[in-house]
This record gives structure tokens, C-alpha cells and sequence, in this order.
């Protein structure tokens, strides 16, 4: 009996260090800034080495920023161009014709229409995409074959995907309190981050929302890295562990682990 309870014990504790808990806080920095004018950061993106960040200055150009993920340290960085009528916001990584780059989701006031923008990591576009929508769409994720655009909407959002020329081949909504504005993948899933509502939600492709949390403050965008959510709230960085989902965490280890909190 004595070596059964001892065996338990060791398993809820090799449960306990090799899962934190989901949706809990690793790591936080604050956002880049210009001299003594604090940004906010609308936009996040990964490249598979550093956190990209879209960041609004007021009064001057708005930025963007490569930074380290461990402390937040600017690696390097160029002027968007969005100022008075440009309005950047959710911002992903991927290739284009071969080359990486940064695709930033813009909506022009002036002619009140939505653009993909996809720059060199110079800061020079390579290419502009109208997308052919009436609507404002904050955030942008690519699948590695396809472009994702969401659309917040009273009492949920919905999910685009993108053809090669901006226009929609498919969607699906997500019905839960609040509007999103940021949207990531984790490959066969989607991550939504809801602004007034503080929270984030996992879902499949067909809207069904498997796993949830609070985050720290308003989320504006979030990017997924390697079993880490990243949420930007405006001023702060936060990084969430999300590697023990409960899509993707055994069912036996969670109750062990959960017996020995």
C-alpha cells in the first residue's frame, strides 16, 4: 500500500514539473517605446526566433519591433508608415515568394477599405493586398498554405480564410461574449484573444471552443510559439503557457495532478 501512495506521489509530482498550469504566466515585458512616449502594441507576430511587435506611438510614426522573447530587448526595428490615415494593427509572420516577411492587417480611413501590407524585415513593402470587405479586420494568421482574417461581431467573431487574392473561400464563427481582435493557430486549432472581456479561447475550425482562460488586461492580438500563447494587452507582453490544454493533455494526468494541489 505504503509503495502504491509513494508511486502516486511521484507521479503527481512529475506531472506538476513537467506541465505548469494552463493559462499560466511565464513571462511579461512591456512594450517597446520611443524615448519617453510608451506605445501600444497592437500587433504580434513570430518568426521562430523573435516576437515581432506592431507598436501605435502617439504623436509620431507608428513602429515596428523585433524583440526578444526572453526580456523583451529590441533586436531591430523600422517605421510602418501607418500614421493619421493608416491604421495598423494584427500583424503575423510567413514567406512570400520565398523570402520571410511580415504581414500587417491595415485599414485605411480614407478610402475605409482593409489591406494586407507585406514588408522585408528592412521595413520596404513587397506587396499590398485589398481585401474585398466592407468591414475593419484586426488580426491576420497564415496556416502556411492560407491567410486567416477575423471580423469581431456582437457577441462573437468570425474566422475568414483567404485565397491567394484576398478573397474568402470559407469561414466559421465563434459565439462567445465579446468581439475578438486577435486570431493565431496552433496547427489543427485557432486561438481567439476578446478584448473586453479579458479572456482567450481555443477552437476547432468549425467554431466549437475546447479549452479557455482569462488574460491580464484588454487584448488587442496574440501569436502562438511552441506551446506558448502570446497576448499583447496594449502596453504589456504577456506570455501564457498553454501547453496542457485540455484538447491536448491525457485526462489521467490532469485528475492525478489535480489530486495533489
Amino acid at each position: 500500500m505504503r509503495s502504491i501512495t509513494l508511486l502516486a506521489i511521484i507521479l503527481a509530482f512529475a506531472a506538476g514539473a513537467a506541465f505548469a498550469d494552463f493559462g499560466e504566466i511565464l513571462k511579461s515585458w512591456n512594450t517597446p517605446k520611443i524615448g519617453s512616449i510608451y506605445g501600444t502594441c497592437w500587433g504580434l507576430g513570430w518568426d521562430g526566433e523573435y516576437i515581432w511587435c506592431n507598436v501605435s506611438h502617439s504623436y509620431v510614426e507608428d513602429w515596428i519591433y523585433r524583440c526578444m522573447p526572453s526580456d523583451g530587448s529590441v533586436v531591430s526595428s523600422f517605421k510602418s508608415g501607418f500614421h493619421n490615415y493608416l491604421l495598423g494593427r494584427g500583424m503575423c509572420h510567413r514567406q512570400w515568394r520565398g523570402a520571410p516577411c511580415l504581414e500587417v492587417a491595415v485599414w485605411d480611413v480614407r478610402q475605409e477599405k482593409p489591406y494586407l501590407n507585406r514588408y522585408r524585415y528592412n521595413g520596404s513593402i513587397v506587396n499590398s493586398t485589398l481585401l474585398p470587405f466592407t468591414f475593419w479586420v484586426p488580426s491576420v494568421v497564415f496556416d502556411a498554405t492560407n491567410d486567416w482574417v477575423v471580423r469581431p461581431v456582437e457577441g462573437g467573431s468570425v474566422a475568414f480564410k483567404l485565397d491567394g487574392n484576398g478573397s474568402p473561400i470559407s469561414s466559421f464563427t465563434v459565439k462567445r461574449p465579446g468581439p475578438a481582435y486577435g486570431l493565431t493557430k496552433q496547427v489543427d486549432f485557432f486561438w481567439f484573444v476578446v478584448g473586453g472581456y479579458m479572456s482567450a479561447y481555443k477552437t476547432r475550425s468549425n467554431g466549437s471552443v475546447v479549452a479557455s482562460f482569462a488574460t491580464l488586461g484588454t487584448a488587442s492580438d496574440c501569436t502562438y510559439e511552441n506551446k506558448h500563447l502570446w497576448v499583447s494587452t496594449g502596453s504589456t507582453i504577456t506570455c501564457y503557457d498553454v501547453s496542457n490544454a485540455p484538447a491536448v493533455l491525457p485526462a489521467s494526468v490532469g485528475r492525478v495532478k489535480a489530486l495533489f494541489r
